[in-house]
Order: structure tokens, then C-alpha cells, then sequence
């Protein structure tokens, strides 16, 4: 899925998430899709990276790993972690360098995965938990 702002495709990012980051970071929604695509960031990844957000805000991933695992992030199934993923999933998005199963990784490594599967996926990628908070 392509998105067209003000002139600029970016691609794989759904209008209502660049606006509703623009809104939390309160910046122009066509300035955030034009400097994420003019540095091929994602715009959350951008916006982290000019100080408009603050990693430290992780309480909706906290939210969902207390409904996905009960906040066990060392949670070792057939799902692994904290945000449950399963094995193919979590090998498909982590960073190079991170351990080998989610259940290994540390929390804020899960996090970052899960920033990941959310940019490709939406919410859905966790569809009981994601529709218990709200989140779609």
C-alpha cells in the first residue's frame, strides 16, 4: 500500500498513522510524511529520531504484553515473549544481532520488534488484545 500526501508517495504507511503520530508529536501531517520519506525512515522511527517523541512512552506495549502473556516477557510457547510473537515472525523482524527467540530478548528489544510488526501489520497482527484496548 502506497500513501500519496501532499505530492509524496510513501509507501506501506496507512494516512490515518501519519496523521495520528503528527497529532501525538504535534507536527504537520504532510511535514512528517515528506521528511520520512526524504530520509526513508518510518515516520515513528523519525519522529524518535528529531526528539518529537520519547521512547520512554512504552505503556501501550506494556498494556498489551498484560494481555497477551500476563507482562511475562520471558514467556517461552509456542508464542514467545511478552508480545507473543511466534517464532517465524520474530525472525522475520528483528534486527540482526538480536537473540534467536523472542523469549531471550529483553523487553525493549520485544518493543522494537513490535514497532516493527506494527509498521507492516497494524494493531491486527495481535487482533483479541489490540480490539481489548482499543486500539482498532
Amino acid at each position: 500500500m502506497a500513501l500519496l500526501l501532499a505530492g509524496v508517495i510513501f509507501l506501506s504507511v496507512a494516512v490515518d498513522d501519519v496523521q495520528d503520530l503528527a497529532t501525538e508529536a504535534a507536527v504537520d501531517p504532510i511535514d512528517l510524511a515528506g521528511a520520512a520519506n526524504t530520509t526513508n525512515m518510518d515516520p515513528r522511527e523519525y519522529l524518535y529520531a528529531t526528539g518529537h517523541l520519547k521512547r520512554s512512552s512504552y505503556g501501550i506495549w506494556d498494556a498489551l504484553a498484560n494481555c497477551e502473556s500476563n507482562g511475562r516477557w520471558n514467556i517461552d510457547a509456542y508464542h514467545d515473549g511478552g508480545l507473543q510473537f511466534h517464532p517465524t515472525t520474530w525472525t522475520s523482524y528483528k534486527p540482526s544481532g538480536y537473540p534467536r527467540f523472542a523469549y531471550q530478548a529483553s523487553r525493549e528489544q520485544q518493543i522494537v520488534v513490535g514497532e516493527r510488526v506494527r509498521a507492516a501489520q497494524g494493531w491486527k497482527a495481535w487482533p483479541v488484545c489490540s480490539r481489548r484496548l482499543g486500539l482498532r
